[in-house]
Order: C-alpha cells, then sequence, then structure tokens
C-alpha cells in the first residue's frame, strides 16, 4: 500500500506499507508488518530536507524467546543544499537498528551472543547534473556498530566502524 499527500508546493508526505508472510514455503509462518514514512520539505529555493522513519515488527522473530514478537526502526535526515540548478551538496544522519535481525540478519557479536545490526552513520556529498536527467555523486560515509559487533573487515582485523567513498552516476527516466 501507498498514500501520498502533497499538501503545498514545498511539501510531500508519502507512507508505504508492505504486510504478510516472507517466510520460506513450508517453514513457520510469521507475519511481518513494515511502515515506511518520507518526508520532503523545501524551505527554499535551494533547500531540500528530507526526512524518512522506518517501522517494522515480525511475529515469533524475538532472539531471546522465539514466540514473542520483534521490532527494527531506522531513521534519517538529509539536507540538501543547491548552489546551481547542476551543483548541489548535501549531509546525511541515519540510524538502524533491528536488534533482532528480522531484516538484516543475525551475526555473533563479540560476547559470543546472536544479535542484529544496529548501526548509525553521517555521509557528505556534493553532486553535479551536467544534464537534466543525469547526475554525477561523490560521497563519503561513517558507519558505526556498538563496540561489541565489529562486523566490518579490515586488513588488522573485525572492527566496529567503516569509512567509504562513494561514486556513483545516474540516469533518470
Amino acid at each position: 500500500m501507498q498514500f501520498g499527500v502533497k499538501p503545498q508546493n514545498n511539501l510531500e508526505i508519502i507512507y508505504n506499507n508492505i504486510s504478510g508472510n516472507e517466510q520460506p514455503a513450508g517453514s513457520q509462518g510469521k507475519t511481518r508488518v513494515y511502515n515506511n514514512l518520507v518526508v520532503k520539505y523545501s524551505p527554499a529555493k535551494k533547500i531540500d530536507i528530507l526526512l524518512g522513519a522506518d517501522f517494522c515488527v515480525q511475529q515469533k522473530s524475538d532472539l531471546s524467546d522465539s514466540l514473542n514478537t520483534a521490532n527494527m526502526y531506522s531513521g534519517l535526515l538529509s539536507f540538501r543544499y543547491k548552489f546551481t540548478p547542476k551543483f548541489s551538496a548535501m549531509l546525511r544522519a541515519e540510524t538502524y537498528q533491528d536488534e533482532n535481525g528480522i531484516m538484516s540478519g543475525t551475526y555473533i557479536n563479540t560476547d559470543t551472543v546472536m544479535t542484529g545490526l544496529q548501526s548509525s552513520g553521517i555521509s557528505l556529498g556534493i553532486e553535479h547534473k551536467p544534464i537534466t536527467n543525469t547526475y554525477i555523486r561523490i560521497e563519503t560515509r561513517y558507519l558505526k556498530n556498538p563496540d561489541d559487533l565489529k562486523i566490518f573487515n579490515v586488513v588488522k582485523g573485525p572492527r566496529d566502524f567503516r569509512w567509504e567513498y562513494i561514486l556513483r552516476s545516474g540516469v533518470t527516466f
């Protein structure tokens, strides 16, 4: 299900929902309800603010008691400043909290306890639009997990944080 409204030219609100059993055939059914909310606000011609939030519940999925319902949530806040119609910069903060691994899968932490992904991050990027429907984006992103969740592998061994450097390009139709 999707529901969207644009109460003003500079404000857009979109709600998405997916519900159902997403377990493989022949396994125990677990109803999942996934909710997503996106709010885009442009207080000025050169500024865009994006707020995103996700909340998911799934039956019989708690790691400490498999009969209990588990949940997951995530969120992001993004700011974009358009220097010109062709150049912009963005800053984004995000969090992803899936303690029971219902969406992310599970990991063994340094205390040998099974857990889901819990991570937060911040990104900074610049974007160039050579023509209206294309873009080239350079971005750096820092992700951090709890100290006991060392899932990012590097030459010196696993860590609880990671730096990413991303170059993207795309075309929209």
